[in-house]
């Protein structure tokens, strides 16, 4: 196998025009990274990415993939007590639960969310202690700690209804080497061939002439959950592919430069159209489509033909 680049670099923020993606795959990257495991091979999912008309596919890895490729079998889990007991029940079976809390009390979003603004997000439980009155977690690419008033806080949330949570168990058989290269490519060829027709640039280009006037009406309040679900999941759909792409090359699957250079045009074009938007709103003025879309819109061809050619 020849190595183009480390593994700690693939996923290293501060190489990545992304360095949040969303709280779902984040959580997933440092955990499986927790585990030993690379989180590449499971980034498939990104090649079914689809415009919905007002947002990009909200990306997440597959529990398919998990369990196929790492071993790694997720399930919903059923809250009907407390969901500290159920953190201990699923504690002492070697389980980890995933969780949907309130980010207003989880101290590793100060300065955004933490005592700020209430949130839905997801975090994993790393431990918990019950005597000391701490949970240790995983949220986002942030390792924290709930004690004190954020323990109850984050878990109830001041919700009716509970959370959604979910409990990921290790223990199936894991693929190496050639194997989990084989089954990567299988599971990325599925999810080329279900891909959605046409290029979801240009859908989202359409879409964003026709809203901009009321995006500029909204300012840049508005604006921020506007760009998460669109120009952020956009760009990290291509940083996504790019880091598939570049964990196959390194697996042996030579001839992919040009599908990885797509995919930075891509990833850094919509990082740049989201800035140029971002002032235009700031200005009172109707955000339209720039050079830096055109680069992405050009890359989602370049980037797709590639792939297709070579694995659907």
């Amino acid at each position: 196998m020849t190595v183009g680049v480390t593994l700690g670099e693939r996923f290293d923020p501060a190489r990545l025009d992304w360095p949040e993606t969303n709280c779902y795959l984040d959580l997933w990257i440092e955990l499986l990274l927790a585990w030993g495991l690379d989180p590449g091979p499971v980034l498939g999912f990104a090649a079914s990415t689809q415009f919905e008309g007002d947002q990009f596919t909200f990306g997440r890895p597959s529990h398919d993939d998990l369990a196929r490729l790492h071993g790694v079998s997720v399930h919903e889990l059923t809250v009907y007590r407390p969901l500290l007991d159920h953190i201990a029940a699923q504690q002492a079976q070697g389980a980890t639960v995933l969780a949907e809390v309130d980010a207003y009390h989880l101290p590793d979003t100060y300065g955004i969310t933490y005592g700020a603004q209430h949130a839905k997000t997801t975090m994993a439980v790393l431990h918990h202690d019950p005597a000391a009155g701490r949970l240790d977690y995983i949220h986002n690419r942030a390792r924290g700690t709930l004690a004190g008033a954020d323990l109850p806080g984050a878990l109830s949330g001041g919700a009716v209804l509970p959370p959604y949570v979910e409990l990921a168990r290790r223990g199936c058989p894991v693929l190496h080497g050639p194997a989990l290269a084989a089954a990567a490519r299988d599971a990325l060829a599925v999810r080329l061939r279900r891909r959605p027709p046409g290029n979801q640039v240009s859908a989202f280009r359409t879409s964003l002439v026709r809203d901009g006037v009321r995006l500029a009406a909204g300012g840049t309040a508005g604006f921020h959950p506007y760009a998460f679900a669109t120009y952020r999941m956009l760009g990290v759909t291509f940083q996504t592919l790019g880091q598939l792409t570049g964990w196959l090359q390194d697996a042996g699957d030579a001839g992919l430069d040009g599908v990885i250079e797509a995919c930075r045009a891509g990833s850094s074009g919509a990082k740049a159209e989201q800035f140029r938007a971002a002032r235009a709103v700031a200005r009172g003025r109707a955000p339209e489509p720039g050079e830096p879309l055109d680069r992405a819109e050009a890359a989602w061809d370049a980037a797709f033909q590639g792939l297709a050619a070579r694995y659907a």
